[in-house]
């Protein structure tokens, strides 16, 4: 009796339970030498929805980025991120995909943090995401002294909308965030960081430029730049003007500090904004800063999902975080 041997039946993702399906495609990502840092590079992706942005924030370039991607889906034998798309989205697989990934890189880096902190040295990666104005000034000196204190730890760093940033905290895709006016919602933590002093900013040029102090009176119907509508940090500033009985004419709304800084330079109102993120327009004589009489400030807060395993490298960077002012750091790197 001649015996034939039975072909091997080939697995794909059709041919397993959709529950097994993300375990599957890790082993598969897995072979031929995939690193965890490309599995991480992929979390990224899916997170800014940015091959650029993926890879500014992994120091490589798109092009590297791209390919990683590329390699990763030929050997899975799926589509992870829709390119038609603007910006990036997942496919079905690719939700799948980063769904199952995210718990066992969590529990990986985890396990390297455990067997790091045996050697007491600072190692791995801490995943953040800002505001856009956190940037100014205070968090680059963080991210510096951080630098210069953990030469072996990175920081990748994604600056964000604040309704993205506490969204990919409660989903564990960044380990801190970095937000104004920070709201306690469920599943997060919160922990106060800075103040920022606000003021009254006017062009430097034009009618505008002439009123000379934040009254009642001067402000009357004023045309004015205004934080969009939704943001923590309007809520803040209308209630401000509310107790101030200042009643303003809102002719602009942006989310961006930046775009607002320009319009009240073209001359399209006054605007209130923090004072450490006019640094450059004010010693140029772009812009002129007029301080309140009653103190108007904005705090900035730091989230992080509950429950999240204490990584020796994200306890490190928020230790430094807390140390507190600008000043600190700054006696903290002198006297290296």
């Amino acid at each position: 009796m001649l015996l034939t041997a039975r072909p091997k039946r080939r697995m794909n993702l059709f041919t397993i339970r959709k529950d097994d399906r993300w375990s599957f495609l890790i082993r598969q990502a897995n072979i031929e030498g995939m690193e965890i840092e490309h599995l991480e590079l992929l979390c990224t992706i899916a997170q800014t929805k940015s091959l650029s942005e993926a890879g500014k924030a992994h120091s490589v370039s798109q092009s590297a980025v791209s390919q990683v991607l590329s390699q990763l889906e030929k050997r899975v034998g799926v589509t992870l991120f829709d390119r038609k798309k603007r910006p990036l989205a997942l496919t079905e697989e690719g939700r799948m995909f980063i769904g199952g990934l995210q718990p066992i890189l969590q529990r990986f880096r985890a396990l390297e943090e455990e067997l790091i902190a045996k050697q007491r040295e600072v190692k791995g990666a801490v995943r953040m995401a800002a505001i856009y104005s956190a940037g100014h000034l205070r968090l680059g000196r963080v991210l510096q002294e951080f630098g210069k204190r953990y030469p072996k730890a990175k920081v990748h760093l994604s600056y964000l909308h604040p309704a993205e940033i506490y969204n990919h905290v409660l989903f564990d895709e960044v380990d801190l965030g970095i937000v104004s006016c920070p709201e306690r919602k469920k599943g997060l933590s919160v922990s106060p960081w800075i103040e920022q002093e606000m003021a009254l900013i006017l062009p430097a040029k034009g009618p505008l430029s002439e009123i000379e102090r934040c009254s009642r009176r001067e402000l009357l119907n004023i045309p004015f730049v205004a934080f969009a509508r939704g943001l923590a940090i309007r809520r803040m500033i209308d209630l401000y003007l509310r107790h101030q009985e200042i009643k303003v004419k809102v002719t602009a709304e942006f989310d961006n500090i930046d775009t607002m800084k320009a319009a009240v330079e073209e001359g399209l109102g006054v605007s209130i904004l923090p004072v450490d993120c006019l640094t450059r327009e004010s010693s140029l004589g772009i812009l002129k800063v007029i301080p309140f009489s009653k103190p108007l400030s904005r705090p900035l807060g730091i989230i992080q999902r509950e429950g999240s395993p204490i990584l020796r490298v994200r306890s490190a960077m928020l230790s430094l975080l807390q140390e507190g002012t600008q000043d600190a750091l700054s006696l903290a790197s002198a006297q290296r």
